[in-house]
């Protein structure tokens, strides 16, 4: 298994036991759950095309400030233009990112908001 798959993997348990952002309850339903791993494993394909080096754990470690605001706008910005993807599926996307930053803040890899205004 990969480094990205199991930064992917992680992540998936990390929703399973923790609330949304804008939830309290804790957990997350499994179609959100599933959903949401689809989004980041579209984005994490996206940051190798793009960056050509997979994005895991241990490059966020050494370098945190590549997971910034401006790369997850080209993302969103390359879901529209490239895969013409509806605003709708967009802003789903941008929530799954959303509880994937809070997720590396939650395990301590980054300690910004990338995703804040987004």
């Amino acid at each position: 298994m990969s480094n990205s798959e199991q930064l992917l993997l992680d992540f998936q348990t990390h929703m399973q036991s923790n609330p949304l952002p804008t939830r309290r309850s804790l957990g997350v339903a499994d179609k959100t759950i599933k959903g949401y791993a689809y989004d980041l494993s579209i984005f994490l394909r996206w940051w190798e095309l793009v960056h050509t080096v997979k994005l895991d754990i241990e490059h966020l470690k050494n370098n945190p400030s590549l997971f910034n605001k401006k790369k997850l706008q080209d993302f969103l910005t390359w879901l529209e233009t490239d895969r013409k993807y509806t605003a709708s599926t967009i802003l789903r996307h941008a929530a799954s990112l959303r509880s994937f930053s809070g997720y590396l803040i939650a395990i301590e890899i980054i300690h910004h908001y990338p995703t804040l205004g987004l």
